[in-house]
């Protein structure tokens, strides 16, 4: 998913990063996310770390 895609992001809080052997050198990842050099064979855990932030009433 292309965050840039979305009309509200301020849900949305990446816990993971896909193809990483091919990031641009200037990117760095946050030590607290998931990496995965290439396509991962599961997702499973990127869902589970996913907890989506929900707007609070007023």
């Amino acid at each position: 998913m292309k965050p840039g895609t979305l009309d509200d992001t301020s849900w949305l809080q990446p816990v993971g990063h896909v193809w990483t052997r091919s990031a641009q050198p200037w990117f760095t990842i946050p030590a607290d996310t998931l990496q995965e050099k290439g396509q991962p064979l599961d997702f499973a855990e990127f869902f589970q770390r996913f907890t989506p932030k929900t707007k609070s009433s007023k």
